[in-house]
Order: C-alpha cells, then sequence, then structure tokens
C-alpha cells in the first residue's frame, strides 16, 4: 500500500474531483490517496466521487480552514 498527497488548496469545483479521479486512476488497487482542499464544496464531491466510483472513503479531517480526504483507491 503506498499513499500519494493531492494538494489542491486554493482550487474551486469542480477541480479537486477532477484531479483527485486523475491521480487515483494512476494508482493501485488498495493504494490510498490523501486529498487536501480549501473547497468547502468538497465536503460534498469527495464522498459523492467515491461512492460513484467505488472507492472507499475512509476519513474526513478538518485541519485549520483545509479539509482532508483519505481515500483508498478499489
Amino acid at each position: 500500500m503506498r499513499e500519494k498527497i493531492l494538494d489542491v488548496t486554493g482550487k474551486q469545483c469542480p477541480i479537486p474531483v477532477l484531479r483527485a479521479r486523475k491521480e487515483i486512476q494512476k494508482m493501485e488497487v488498495g493504494d490510498v490517496l490523501v486529498v487536501m482542499a480549501t473547497d468547502m464544496g468538497t465536503k460534498r464531491d469527495i464522498p459523492q466521487f467515491c461512492d460513484t466510483a467505488g472507492h472507499e472513503l475512509i476519513s474526513i479531517d478538518e485541519v485549520g480552514l483545509s479539509l482532508v480526504f483519505r481515500i483508498v483507491k478499489r
């Protein structure tokens, strides 16, 4: 299992989800993508992306003004 960090802080919808989808396509099943975002819309969009694509969202944390998502590729 490898972990990849994707920093999309300062980017607005739909960029965070589009970049997450692009990154996760390059990863192996079981790898973890950590997405760091500041667009509060990602709190809705990233879980929706995971449900649609079949990936597992294992956590959402708020760190200051940022959101940190941990996604396992399935």
